[in-house]
């Protein structure tokens, strides 16, 4: 009796998925469409409104795009889940590759060198990190105002030329 009731569910849950999905689907375009026309007005002519205008399109074309990759990754499960009952070796490589994504098995080194235990993968990362942001200094000497006083130095006009308010004409000449 309830499967007979849950079967007359099936179709209709079906249509409404497929409608809703085509839905988001035209979201999705319609939103990239604005963003893009807004994005577009941007380029030429540089306005905090159209910033403004910006921000919450881009808040929805992300709610809409994560709100799609979810209902994607529900009909991939579910894919998986009628596949696995029919192959169970389909089903379990499929499982263990998708839960091998965010692992990192091999990695080569500066020198060219495979790395596979994970106390050397974690080394590796753990030196690039440091010569990337550099390590704590024992002692910062002081400046030597003596050598600053002498060095080169800024006259008054470059001074207030750096601290002078900067024109829309020198961004866009700057960026285009």
């Amino acid at each position: 009796m309830v499967w007979q009731k849950l079967k007359l569910c099936k179709e209709p849950l079906k249509q409404l998925m497929h409608g809703e999905m085509r839905s988001i689907d035209n979201k999705v375009k319609e939103t990239r469409d604005i963003l893009q026309h807004v994005q577009s007005l941007l380029t030429m002519q540089i306005d905090n409104t159209f910033l403004e205008l910006e921000k919450p399109i881009l808040r929805d074309i992300n709610k809409w795009l994560a709100l799609q990759e979810k209902i994607l990754k529900q009909k991939s499960k579910a894919y998986l889940i009628a596949e696995g009952d029919g192959n169970n070796n389909y089903f379990f490589f499929y499982m263990k590759a998708r839960a091998s994504v965010n692992n990192i098995d091999v990695l080569k080194d500066d020198n060219g060198n495979l790395l596979r235990q994970h106390k050397d993968i974690e080394r590796a990362f753990l030196q690039f990190y440091i010569n990337l942001l550099g390590s704590a200094a024992e002692s910062i000497p002081g400046v030597d105002m003596n050598k600053m006083r002498n060095g080169t130095s800024l006259s008054i006009s470059q001074q207030q030329d750096l601290t002078r308010e900067i024109t829309d004409t020198e961004i866009k000449g700057a960026l285009f």
